[in-house]
């Protein structure tokens, strides 16, 4: 409620004479003395106010104009948030690079593929198919031929299977070329490079026998070098021909064919680089399984010239020695291990329903390849005496196998399990009975276990 500037509350005739009005109900005094019409006095006005904000805290925007006008045509009369466009980012990225990782996050890490894999240069990968001229590495073909079948075989993709075919046949094209070349014939690459070959082949095989064609270029690159040679060379040289040991003496063993890895010289330059205790007892290992090479290769040979005692003697000698590695290592608390009953006790044979727990997924690796050694010596000597002998090391395999897998799966390491495990269950395998041998095959699907070896058995 409030006066209005410029209008009196007085009657009208007291505001026309220009004169105060006493503003007295219902007509004015000074009216009535003089005689004069009086309306009354008016009454209290009230008014309806809204605040109105400063001009100045106002942000005006102009009005988008309509198509066709000026700027004197546009006006600001609205506040009106600016709408900014936001592009759609997305992360770049190179495929190959993208492959690469993920078969490295599933090998065994400063294995002897691996420490390859890290000397590789972006442009080395960075091309949708590798460069394949005469100064190109070697290596880098094989490698991304291997990550790419394999990244499309986990991940259903056969787009990425057709691109890592063609990757293939230029690797297998550019490996040719290297091995028409005496001056790339002896060199790391070459031998890394068939290694990772085979090592495709044993997880997604490309083709009928292929894998045993890469053990059997391996074994001939071998036999093409000096191993004299190895004294000078570096201990990731070494580390790479000791990666490719046991791989060459399996396929000798299923092909029961001699091994170079069986001549003193190259089992001296071996187990003279052991370096740990582990180490020095592995290597015994792999020394009797080249012996057993040797003698499978001369078996036949030897029983029809009437030299039957000769192998019986030196397969007793071989006996005799896994009997001592044994007793020396029982006597490592570190290798103790535990029977528990099976988890699925009515999935599995009788024979198999105790399992083993050890402290480490190494001790029962070791484990299982000392069984793998005694049922290859075992087979050497007379098999009708000794078939509850190797009978008994297969179940010692296949009961060790779930909780090593277990241990494994727990560490999100199942897509390559190591070698010395995969020769160990192909042995088992092949010595078992039917239900036993399709249970073993059975626990082991899955785990990324070679099929390549498996098929080609």
């Amino acid at each position: 409620m409030g006066n209005v500037g410029g209008r009196s509350k007085g009657c009208l005739t007291c505001r026309k004479r220009r004169v105060k009005c006493d503003e007295t109900r219902p007509i004015c005094l000074r009216c009535t003395k003089a005689g004069l019409s009086c309306e009354g006095p008016k009454g209290t006005v009230f008014i309806q106010a809204t605040i109105v904000k400063s001009r100045r805290s106002q942000k005006p925007v102009a009005t988008p104009k309509e198509p066709g006008t000026t700027n004197s045509d546009s006006t600001l009369v609205s506040l009106k948030k600016p709408q900014i466009s936001i592009p759609d980012v997305r992360f770049r990225h190179q495929e190959n690079e993208v492959y690469i990782c993920y078969m490295r996050h599933h090998l065994l890490p400063n294995g002897p593929i691996d420490l390859s894999l890290q000397d590789l240069r972006a442009s080395d990968i960075i091309s949708p198919i590798p460069s394949t001229n005469a100064h190109s590495p070697i290596f880098a073909p094989a490698a991304l031929t291997f990550a790419t079948l394999f990244f499309g075989k986990k991940h259903h993709q056969p787009h990425i299977l057709t691109q890592g075919y063609i990757h293939h046949s230029a690797a297998l094209q550019h490996l040719h070329r290297a091995l028409n070349n005496p001056a790339s014939i002896t060199t790391p690459d070459i031998l890394v490079s068939v290694l990772t070959l085979a090592t495709l082949e044993s997880l997604v095989p490309t083709g009928p026998s292929t894998y045993s064609k890469h053990m059997r270029g391996l074994e001939q690159l071998l036999q093409l070098r000096d191993p004299a040679s190895l004294g000078s060379c570096s201990q990731r040289t070494l580390a790479l021909y000791k990666g490719v040991r046991h791989m060459i003496l399996f396929e000798a063993l299923r092909t029961r064919t001699p091994s170079v890895l069986a001549r003193p010289e190259w089992k001296a330059v071996l187990r003279r680089e052991a370096c740990s205790l582990e180490d020095e007892m592995e290597s015994v290992l792999h020394e009797v399984l080249a012996d057993c090479t040797g003698l499978m290769g001369a078996r036949d040979r030897m029983l029809a010239s009437g030299r039957w005692g000769e192998v019986h003697r030196k397969a007793y000698d071989l006996l005799t020695c896994l009997t001592h590695w044994k007793e020396r290592w029982d006597n490592d608390p570190r290798n103790t291990y535990d029977s528990f009953p099976s988890r699925s006790p009515e999935e599995a044979p009788p024979s198999l329903r105790i399992q083993y727990t050890f402290q480490s997924p190494s001790a029962a690796r070791i484990f299982m390849f000392f069984n793998t050694a005694l049922i290859h010596v075992l087979q050497l000597l007379s098999p009708t005496t000794t078939t509850d002998a190797i009978r008994g090391a297969s179940l010692d395999i296949a009961r060790a196998v779930p909780h090593y897998l277990q241990r494994k799966r727990e560490a999100g390491e199942t897509d390559f399990v190591s070698l010395v495990v995969h020769a160990a269950v192909w042995t088992a395998w092949k010595a078992l009975g039917e239900s036993e041998g399709r249970w073993l095959r059975e626990v082991v699907d899955g785990d990324g276990f070679a099929r390549g070896m498996w098929d080609e058995g």
